[in-house]
């Protein structure tokens, strides 16, 4: 990751408003537990776009629930269709125990999401972590459509069969990633399958050994 922290420090002398840019990169910091750095980042991008949900996901990520709600329902003051904060949102809610709260975002995003494998993949896994299991399988279904026309990342169906308790299946996709070294999908296995989910599935024991793999390659 020392790697690309210098070129991230690079492209910010360069060009230090580039929402893009730096979008991808407080959420590095956030990997490595950086988290003054990740809210200086995303502060800086609060204050150029206020319908940008990176400071709640910052606290989110830190545990901080309550600062985080509290951002997340100013960004949807602003915007109230906003697809990132309303996903937030959720997680947030259910990390508060608001399940009827996290079910009512989560009813909203399913409203906003397009059809995509990601999009699926999302609302399957937070369907199953709320317990809605017929919910998580229809998206399920939904993706395995979508995989007869298009490719669906290993990060998406790890999330996917997580969302519908399959251990093996998440372990098989996680090792797939682990192995292959796939950069964007070991992002999406840490940070949205393993950092943020309660899911049970992902506190399997057989998960242990990939969860601590994936740590290591990305120190």
């Amino acid at each position: 990751m020392n790697q690309a922290e210098a070129g991230f420090e690079r492209a910010f002398e360069i060009a230090p408003n580039d929402v893009e840019n730096l979008n991808a990169f407080y959420r590095l910091y956030i990997l490595l537990n950086e988290y003054e750095r990740a809210i200086e980042l995303a502060e800086h991008i609060y204050s150029m776009d206020p319908t940008n949900p990176s400071l709640g996901v910052v606290y989110t990520s830190m545990g901080n629930y309550e600062e985080a709600k509290n951002i997340l329902y100013e960004v949807l003051r602003v915007d109230p269709n906003n697809h990132a904060a309303h996903e937030s949102l959720f997680f947030v809610e259910f990390h508060l125990n608001d399940l009827e709260a996290s079910r009512e975002s989560l009813m909203m995003l399913e409203k906003l999401s397009p059809n995509t494998s990601r999009a699926h993949s999302e609302l399957a896994m937070a369907y199953g972590m709320l317990g809605y299991q017929e919910d998580a399988r229809r998206h399920f279904e939904s993706l395995e459509q979508l995989a007869e026309t298009s490719h669906v990342r290993a990060g998406d169906w790890a999330r996917a069969y997580a969302g519908i308790e399959e251990v093996d299946e998440v372990l098989r996709w996680l090792e797939y990633i682990d192995v292959n070294r796939a950069p964007e999908d070991m992002l999406v296995a840490y940070y949205d399958a393993i950092n943020w989910a309660n899911n049970p599935t992902l506190e399997h024991p057989k998960l242990l050994a990939v969860r601590e793999s994936l740590r290591l390659r990305r120190e």
